[in-house]
C-alpha cells in the first residue's frame, strides 16, 4: 500500500459544523446531568429503599464475581 491509497482519506474534509457540536454537547450535557443526580440520588440515602436495593443487587454481584473467581 503506498500513501496515493490513503490520498482520498487524507483529502478528506473533517470539519464539523458548529450547530451540530453545539447540539450534540447539549445532549451529552442533559443526559450528564440526569445520570449525576440519579446516582447522587441513590448513594446519598435520598429514598431508602432504592439504596438498599443498589447496596443488595451490588453485594449480589460481589458474591458472584468471587464465586466464578474460586472457579478459575
Amino acid at each position: 500500500m503506498s500513501v496515493a491509497d490513503f490520498r482520498r482519506y487524507l483529502e478528506m474534509d473533517i470539519a464539523l459544523p458548529s450547530d451540530s457540536v453545539h447540539k450534540f454537547a447539549d445532549q451529552l450535557s442533559e443526559h450528564l446531568l440526569c445520570t449525576i443526580s440519579e446516582v447522587r440520588r441513590l448513594f446519598l440515602v435520598e429514598d431508602m429503599v432504592d439504596t438498599l436495593k443498589v447496596c443488595l443487587s451490588e453485594i449480589k454481584m460481589l458474591s458472584m464475581f468471587r464465586c466464578m473467581h474460586c472457579f478459575t
